[in-house]
């Protein structure tokens, strides 16, 4: 994940700083360093922002950037709260404070996995991770996390309380899935019980699962609420020339969709290159599809085993003979599932496509 910093002192720049240095040091893929103050001279590696932090944390979003702020949580509130739209699609957001002795995540703490960020930030800084959602704290399965980590969408994001709320009240929730969907590593926890999916769709209409489409849902708890959880089976994977035309990319990349049959309510997300990683055609794409956008190194790409359409000059462009096939099937090992290219890379106007399909499997990580 990219990471977007931003501080507004003197002593904040020191923390910012350590945090930085933590996420190169831990591999991460790229960050940038933002100071808000005329009291801070310029510094190595950060950049002074003309921008109100509103609009810097808009833009951050925008992008899809982890928002780390160092200083005050106020600070933080003010300049995202324009900004936020569903706890599905927001960007997460994080405050460090300016001792590093605290890291708070703010938004998106499950499904953008600021909790996360923030527990493996605070270890590494030896700081306390101030994580507040109920489901943490009392060490329960959450289903948001565990959709998340599965690359399953929510078709209802208003039922992700109420079955919180039951599994916090100790019931149980019934999870319906193919056993052969189940990793052998699961570790189902209590607070879920595990059971066929329906076999027919008269077996599935009569108990209120009439959507065929549905792989996985989630039972009707004492309430009669049900949640369905939908697998999202393809990446695409993209390539495209500096600074190319949005509206020419949408039409490439929904046109490939249409001729294979594809909805994008199906696509677990785009993927690329990390050069690609501001590419303004591909963030907007990510952005009006709110899909995620995965990118990765080279030599992460070059990794994947399989036989892909080479090429020499994107070889000596971007270090990999090939980004779209490559990425696609990068984007699905992220998930720990198998995958097939069902569309091999085609081209147009400098954007290169390829579609993957994810042998998709539940895992159960003993949240």
């Amino acid at each position: 994940m990219d990471y977007s910093i931003i501080c507004f002192t003197k002593k904040g720049l020191k923390a910012a700083k350590k945090v930085s240095d933590l996420i190169t040091k831990k591999g991460g893929k790229g960050f940038e360093l933002y100071v808000k103050s005329t009291r801070v001279e310029e510094c190595d590696d950060f950049t002074k922002t003309d921008l109100s932090v509103s609009d810097w944390a808009s833009e951050a979003m925008r992008r899809k950037r982890v928002l780390l702020f160092v200083g005050a949580c106020g600070i933080a509130i003010r300049a995202i709260a324009p900004h936020i739209e569903s706890k599905l699609s927001d960007s997460p957001v994080l405050v460090v404070d300016e001792d590093a002795r605290f890291v708070i995540p703010l938004l998106s703490g499950h499904y953008g996995r600021a909790n996360e960020i923030a527990k493996r930030m605070a270890a590494d800084l030896g700081a306390i991770a101030v994580v507040t959602t109920a489901t943490d704290i009392n060490e329960k399965f959450a289903i948001d996390v565990f959709a998340r980590k599965n690359g399953l969408a929510i078709t209802d994001k208003d039922s992700i309380k109420v079955i919180s709320s039951k599994i916090l009240a100790g019931e149980r929730i019934v999870l319906a899935v193919d056993n052969e969907r189940i990793t052998e590593d699961s570790k189902i926890p209590d607070e879920v019980n595990v059971v066929p999916r329906f076999r027919s769709m008269y077996d599935a209409t009569k108990a209120g699962f009439a959507d065929e489409r549905v792989d996985v849902t989630i039972g009707k708890t004492s309430n009669g609420a049900t949640m369905h959880l939908k697998p999202l089976k393809y990446v695409v994977g993209v390539g495209c020339r500096k600074d190319t035309d949005p509206a020419i990319l949408k039409k490439f990349v929904d046109g490939i969709l249409a001729d294979n049959d594809i909805d994008i309510s199906d696509v677990l997300c785009i993927a690329s290159i990390d050069l690609k990683a501001d590419e303004r055609a591909l963030i907007d794409y990510s952005n009006d599809n709110k899909l995620p956008f995965f990118t990765f190194t080279s030599d992460e790409l070059q990794r994947i085993s399989g036989e892909f359409t080479s090429s020499v000059f994107v070889k000596e462009t971007t270090g990999v003979d090939n980004v779209c096939e490559r990425a696609a099937i990068c984007a699905c090992n992220e998930y720990e599932d198998g995958a097939e290219l069902i569309l091999k890379k085609v081209s147009d106007n400098g954007i290169t496509a390829a579609i993957a399909k994810r042998d998709w499997r539940i895992k159960f990580y003993g949240e």
